[in-house]
């Protein structure tokens, strides 16, 4: 199809010379370089057959668009880029999602695929010890979120744990948990008196019981390099939810951390 005409006045619309066929190419090679050619094409195949059980990424978006519009170029890279298990493509559509600020759009279209090959969920995981906190400023609903997690990060095998969290006081009254929790107490009364003791009503550490079906995912490889051992838990399903200590908002009370509840 001829590109349409810019004019400064108005878009004109060429007349199409060729039938109305859909235009194959050729399947890009899984060590491409150029990721940016990917996404800026807006005809997406596939270099793999269909998986069985699997809708194809337009569909998703056709879906996604009738609830939530938002720039479909870059969906649906991200969308292709997803069934073709390639996290290099995926991630550089990720960039272009952060800059865009569609990342809720961009998760109900995820949400849809189904889930991905381990390849993606090694990436994402990686990507959601660095940046999980924006994502969830983003999409601004804890349920939505947690349907993706639950795709898009590897599926956790194990017992049930005592886990902690350091979280703002505010949050711990109106009961709104973040998903990132761990085993090691020191490391969440480290968030408790620090990054979530600077606004509000301060910190508080808190522990809970996990039971197996709380648990997303265990700690990333780039998590326990961290020293943080971060386990991604669906909060509502934990039990006994418990205030251990309480710190003071630093912001107000310069050098004084806090306090023993």
């Amino acid at each position: 199809i001829a590109p349409a005409a810019r004019t400064s006045q108005r878009i004109r619309i060429l007349p199409c010379p060729l039938p109305r066929a859909p235009v194959r190419r050729r399947a890009e090679p899984k060590n491409i370089n150029k990721i940016g050619n990917i996404c800026e094409s807006k005809t997406v195949t596939r270099g793999k057959v269909k998986a069985p059980g699997r809708r194809h990424p337009g569909q998703a978006l056709e879906r996604m668009m009738a609830q939530d519009p938002a720039p479909d170029s870059t969906i649906r890279c991200l969308c292709t880029a997803f069934e073709g298990n390639n996290w290099p493509a995926v991630n550089a559509a990720i960039e272009k999602i952060e800059t865009d600020g569609i990342w809720r759009s961009s998760i109900m279209a995820i949400i849809q695929i189904g889930k991905p090959q381990p390849e993606i969920w090694t990436g994402f995981h990686t990507l959601w010890t660095e940046m999980g906190h924006r994502i969830r400023e983003q999409v601004l609903d804890d349920d939505l979120l947690r349907d993706a997690l639950r795709i898009l990060l590897p599926v956790y095998v194990g017992p049930g744990l005592k886990l902690y969290r350091g979280e703002n006081a505010d949050r711990w009254r109106t009961q709104a948990y973040g998903f990132a929790w761990t085993e090691e107490i020191d490391t969440a009364r480290m968030f408790a008196r620090g990054l979530n003791a600077g606004y509000g009503q301060g910190g508080v550490l808190l522990s809970a019981d996990a039971p197996t079906e709380a648990i997303i995912a265990g700690p990333s490889k780039h998590s326990i390099y961290l020293g943080e051992h971060e386990y991604v838990v669906d909060w509502r399903q934990l039990r006994d939810i418990t205030p251990l200590e309480r710190f003071l908002r630093w912001s107000h009370f310069v050098g004084q951390f806090g306090s023993q509840v």
